[in-house]
């Protein structure tokens, strides 16, 4: 007899495991928070005033020092992969069921990359439209700037790990892995917009997550036309790495001027990467339907 068919987890099972994820977020940064302030207090300082240091909303590490902002980054990511592994334990569901392993083309890989960085100046422009509605102090785009200027050549490396690999591995793993297989009983646009939208609200700061409700709109695509976490991944990845390089090496000056010029011009490179994954999906039904059809199952004497 065939092996049955692994059950898959629930939408309800994939939200209370968002909303776990959400929770610890806070108590990852207050661990965070504990351990800065454990060191600012062997260094000479006061409980007191170090503490009145780490919560300033302008002076305190968490926001103007590299190193600690990509260590919260980390902790954050690794917080998810403890949630993930927890939760797969407890469903007890093959890992090849809540992850597509399938291997890309290098046609779908192109249009994985390209999609991000089109639909990028669409984010931005929703992380300013909420800038200016709640009038926020700092933003996401601050600390990308910090991230990126403010490090040694050494240091920017392991940011690139924090900042840019391990969100792609984790995020990828949980939003466009177990998220959208939860929900993978639903239409094609339940599936893209769900996750998304979990996916954005996952990064709490206001601005980060209208841009990244974005941004999860074109990895929820690659997912759906490539069947691919590795494609999602390297879309996540190279989007994450451009970003920090262009704020470390273009100089790039915050005007909150919406230059919808730049918009168009994205959304035109967001159409050929679309095209590329269309086509590659098309290619692969194509192939699917050259096949021979599978030998009839022998009949037992």
């Amino acid at each position: 007899m065939p092996d049955p068919e692994p059950r898959l987890p629930s939408p309800r099972q994939a939200v209370l495991a968002w909303l776990l994820g959400l929770l610890l977020l806070p108590v990852a940064g207050l661990v965070l928070l504990a351990v800065a302030g454990a060191i600012g207090s062997a260094e000479g300082l006061k409980p007191d005033a170090a503490w009145a240091l780490l919560n300033d909303p302008v002076a305190s590490p968490l926001v103007v020092s590299p190193a600690w902002i990509a260590a919260n980054i980390a902790l954050s990511e690794f917080t998810l992969l403890v949630l993930m592994l927890l939760w797969r334990r407890r469903l007890r569901v093959p890992l090849r069921s809540l992850v597509p392993f399938r291997r890309p083309s290098l046609r779908a890989l192109l249009g994985a990359v390209l999609l991000p960085f089109g639909l990028a100046p669409l984010a931005e422009v929703a992380g300013e439209l909420t800038h200016r509605v709640l009038h926020l102090g700092v933003t996401s785009d601050h600390l990308v700037t910090t991230l990126s200027r403010g490090s040694s050549e050494a240091l920017f490396a392991g940011i690139l790990v924090a900042a840019a690999l391990l969100p792609a591995l984790m995020e990828e793993a949980m939003f466009r892995g177990f998220v959208t297989v939860a929900f993978s009983r639903f239409s094609p646009f339940v599936k893209l917009l769900v996750p998304s939208v979990m996916f954005g609200v996952f990064h709490l700061e206001p601005t980060q997550v209208a841009g990244t409700i974005v941004l999860g709109v074109a990895f929820g695509l690659v997912r759906l036309y490539t069947s691919s976490i590795w494609a999602c991944i390297l879309s996540h990845f190279a989007y994450n790495t451009g970003i920090l390089l262009e704020a470390r090496w273009l100089e790039r000056v915050e005007t909150h001027v919406i230059s919808w010029g730049r918009v168009g011009l994205g959304l035109g490179l967001a159409m050929a990467a679309y095209t590329l994954l269309v086509g590659d999906l098309g290619r692969r039904y194509l192939l699917h339907l050259r096949l021979p059809p599978p030998p009839p199952p022998s009949r037992p004497f």
